[in-house]
């Protein structure tokens, strides 16, 4: 074995002038430069999304809040209304544990060859903090394999001015990549045309008021998000251009009369769509949205070590989604298509009772929750039945 040794040499250079001093009186002698390092694994392993940071993100979709995140994403990003987070590969069956302040809010569903989805429901208007912790984590509270996520609810601190104890946060947004569900059939057929941006189809909007004193905290807040199947994107590698009676097929197919037929799915007339079986600008069916969020937490300190709350959420929404094992279906043998499927609904109640004793004794920090869900779905089980 061959050892190795290196050195650091540290100049320091004075940008001012100065005269030098007499060499008899100089002392030559310098004292010992110690130079550490260390590696902050938390860092790495780690991240803390707060309320300012989520406040910069452009959200329209709940995975939006993982925009930022390197080896974080979610799945069903676009087509479920939810998140099933993914850390480094790592997805579903309880691999990644999420939770919402501190309870367990996860839905398994099982999607076909896709396999098990892992889904969370939470506004994200709603969102205060997001603390990741990549890889088996050995702390208190809830851990997976791959990861932990933990969500925090907003807080009367993330709403209120220092110094004031009353406030109001309105927050919307108008959408303009979106059009009407109702409006679609087959992908075989004319995409419709996006919705007007001032007609308020396609709009979010949220109102939060929050009061705090020495003692007391109440928040309360109303959410509502709308909009319609959004629309894909102009450039890249996409599907061709509509042509009936299926896109997909290379040139207009004839049957025996001499007239014009859908193409038989083969090798030979089937064209390739690309990276995506959709058009460009075309709308992505099974994408759209109706939400309505409530939120309501209060908290109260009975001394300076004791502190008891409550919580309750609701979140009520009918969304599109897409079964992948329905992506690209067989009309009749002959035409391969997507369709607009019925939406999805789910209404998720959360409830919970905390207890929080922070006592002077460093031994003693006590954190007791109660907490219950109430789940009522619909999902989507394939292209045309709903569970």
């Amino acid at each position: 074995m061959n050892n190795s040794c290196f050195f650091i040499t540290l100049f320091a250079v004075s940008p001012f002038c100065s005269f030098a001093a007499d060499e008899s009186t100089s002392d030559n002698s310098s004292d010992t430069i110690y130079v550490y390092s260390s590696l902050n694994l938390k860092k790495n392993n780690e991240i803390l999304l707060d309320s300012e940071e989520l406040n910069k993100q452009i959200i329209i979709n709940p995975a939006d809040i993982f925009k930022s995140t390197p080896g974080v994403l979610s799945g069903e990003s676009r087509s479920s209304g939810a998140i099933d987070v993914n850390i480094r590969g790592l997805q579903g069956q309880g691999r990644v544990s999420t939770s919402v302040d501190d309870t367990i809010n996860q839905t398994a569903l099982y999607r076909g060859y896709q396999g098990v989805s892992n889904r969370t429901y939470i506004d994200p208007d709603f969102i205060g903090e997001v603390d990741i912790k990549k890889g088996f984590y050995g702390g208190s509270g809830i851990t997976g394999i791959g990861g932990t996520v933990n969500m925090k609810t907003i807080s009367p601190s993330d709403i209120l001015i220092p110094g004031d104890n009353f406030g109001i946060r309105l927050k919307g947004s108008i959408l303009s990549n979106h059009s009407d569900y109702n409006r679609y059939t087959w992908n075989d057929e004319p995409s419709p045309k996006k919705e007007s941006i001032f007609n308020g189809k396609n709009s979010t909007g949220s109102i939060v008021v929050a009061y705090a004193d020495e003692n007391f905290e109440l928040l309360a807040g109303v959410s509502k998000r709308v909009r319609g199947n959004y629309h894909s994107g102009k450039k890249g590698f996409g599907a061709n251009s509509y042509k009936l009676p299926g896109y997909l097929c290379r040139d207009e197919y004839y049957d025996d009369n001499g007239d014009i037929a859908p193409c038989p799915v083969t090798a030979e007339t089937v064209q390739d769509a690309g990276y995506t079986i959709y058009p460009k600008g075309a709308a992505v069916p099974n994408t759209s949205e109706n939400t309505r969020s409530y939120l309501l937490k209060s908290s109260a300190w009975i001394n300076d070590e004791h502190r008891v709350s409550a919580v309750y959420s609701l979140y009520d929404s009918t969304f599109g989604e897409t079964y992948v094992a329905d992506t690209t279906t067989i009309d009749k043998g002959t035409t391969v298509s997507v369709s607009q499927g019925p939406n999805a609904y789910i209404r998720l109640a959360r409830y919970k009772l905390g207890y929080d004793w922070k006592s002077s004794n460093p031994l003693i920090d006590l954190n007791f929750s109660l907490w219950r869900l109430d789940l009522r779905d619909r999902p989507k089980t394939s292209q045309k039945y709903i569970r």
